[in-house]
Formats: C-alpha cells, structure tokens, sequence
C-alpha cells in the first residue's frame, strides 16, 4: 500500500468511528479528535490520532519530535476540563515511513512516555511490508488501560487491509 492509499484508508476508518479532522500538527498530514464521556475513565476522554506524512525512514528522534509535536497540539484544543480532574486524554501520533531501521524497531517497541492524565501511544506505520510497530509491552502502571490501548492503536492506524 501507498503512503497516499494509507492516507485515504485511514481518514475514512477515523470518520467511521467517529472522529472529526482537525487542523494538523506540524510535520502531520491529518490529525483528528474524538470525545465522548467513559465512566471507566471517570469523565471526559479525548482521543487524538494523527499520521505524519510520509519518510523513507527516520530516527528515534524524528518519532519523538514528531509525537511531541502532537501531544503539544491534543493538549491546546482540548477541553476546558483539567486533565486528571473529570477528563483525560489519549494521542496515537503514527510516524509513517517506507522502512524502519532496526534502530527505530528498537526504539518504538521499547518507549512508552509517561505524562499525567495523559496516555500517549506513539507506533511507526511502515508502508513497505504494511507493518504497525508500537510499545508491545504493558507497564505495570498501565495495566489497566494498554491492552486496549494497542488494540485502539491497531484499529485506528494499522496499514494491514481489514
């Protein structure tokens, strides 16, 4: 599958769950925002997801400045409700490239940022053998919450045709 193909694959399965697009961050190609009230997370949760455009392949750095990059943004357009206080917020930045090094395998299998109120799910989409690559593990700190953030992550941004 194309880095144009994934892009046109991804935005309709966000639209079909019930995401709306908005302005991306910077080095983004879409990004978009879902909201809705989750007793099991005591409030308000918002949900962001956004695809970088496209590289041949990148670095550990790259994923984190594009993932900041995201979080900055999730962060500035959401609700007025504080964070840990009646809402929280979930950010699946997805760095696309045609090949992962083994360095960024590494990497992406191995970082799971921590922030308050906040779970930030970052994976590499590679085009070129139609793999997701993200953190497999669960911490003990997320065990409640990481098997069903990697399936979200899976659903919302995995390049394998459904």
């Amino acid at each position: 599958m194309g880095s144009d193909a994934y892009l046109e694959t991804v935005r309709r399965r966000w639209a079909d769950a019930g995401f709306k697009p908005e302005p991306p961050a910077p080095g983004a190609a879409i990004q978009a925002r879902k909201r809705r009230i989750k007793l099991t997370r005591f409030g308000l949760v918002e949900t962001v997801v956004a695809v970088s455009a496209p590289h041949a392949t990148a670095t550990p750095e790259d994923v984190r400045t594009f993932a900041a990059a995201v979080l900055q943004t999730a962060l500035e357009r959401k609700s007025k409700i504080p964070r840990g206080f009646g809402s929280s917020l979930v950010v699946y930045p997805g760095f696309v490239v045609q090949d992962a090094s083994p360095e960024l395998r590494e990497f992406i299998s191995g970082h799971a940022p921590k922030h308050w109120s906040v779970i930030e799910f970052p994976v590499v989409v590679e085009t070129g053998s139609q793999a997701l690559i993200c953190y497999e593990k669960t911490p003990l700190w997320g065990a409640a919450y990481y098997r069903k953030t990697r399936r979200e992550a899976r659903s919302l941004l995995d390049p394998a045709p459904r």
